[in-house]
Parts: C-alpha cells; structure tokens; sequence
C-alpha cells in the first residue's frame, strides 16, 4: 500500500481521507497549515494571547468533531 504525502494534498483532500480514515496524521496535517493563521487572527481580534489560543483550540476540536459534516 503506498503511503499518500499529506504535504502535497489539497484541504479538500485532506478533509475527504480524513472523513473516510479517522486518522489523526491526516487531522495533523490540517492543523498544521492552519493553526498558525488562526490563532494570529484571533490574537489579532482579542487582543489576548490566552483567550486566542483557547479560541483557536475550542476551534480545531468542534471541527475535528464535525468534519464529518462538510
């Protein structure tokens, strides 16, 4: 079986294996392009640094648990 490089898959891709898999690799992937870019915009709109981070991880966890949805 070969393995799928996650580097070079769209987010529509991802979303799609991830839907399919479950695999946390996958999810990962998706958190790692994104985290940044979201945390610095709600850093940006609170102005807190703590009150961003728990906005960005409040995030990624209700669209781990709806991904499904999309």
């Amino acid at each position: 079986m070969k393995a799928v490089n996650l580097k070079n898959q769209s987010i529509e891709a991802l979303v799609a294996h991830f839907q399919v898999k479950k695999d946390n690799a996958i999810f990962g992937e998706i958190y790692n392009r994104y985290y940044n870019n979201l945390f610095a915009y709600c850093q940006k709109i609170t102005g807190n640094r703590e009150d961003a981070y728990d906005i960005t991880t409040d995030t990624f966890i209700r669209a781990a648990e709806r991904i499904h949805q999309l």
